[in-house]
């Protein structure tokens, strides 16, 4: 093993450029291959941190005096609802 890493580190010296150009182009691509990774990683959705996602509703408030097809809800609305929920198994608000 000695001699295949003095044979790794002698085989280069000849030719500089080449080494230079073999060095390059490994980096190029692994630093693009990470950030390509970097960015799917951040832009992909990724699974709802929740047992059962397809359960999970949204809603929301209609407000015809502000010509709204919905209307985010306050607090008292939200507190509301959830006195009055029986279909519900839980409730969230989220300002």
């Amino acid at each position: 093993m000695l001699q295949d890493i003095r044979f790794g580190l002698r085989l280069p010296a000849p030719n500089p450029g080449v080494t230079v150009l073999a060095t390059t182009a490994l980096a190029l691509g692994i630093g693009g291959n990470t950030a390509i990774f970097s960015v799917a990683n951040a832009v992909l959705p990724r699974p709802l941190p929740v047992s059962y996602p397809e359960r999970l509703v949204w809603i929301w408030a209609n407000s015809p005096s502000r010509n709204l097809a919905y209307a985010f809800a306050g607090y008292s609305t939200y507190a509301e609802w959830k006195a009055g929920s029986a279909s519900f198994e839980s409730m969230y608000f989220q300002s």
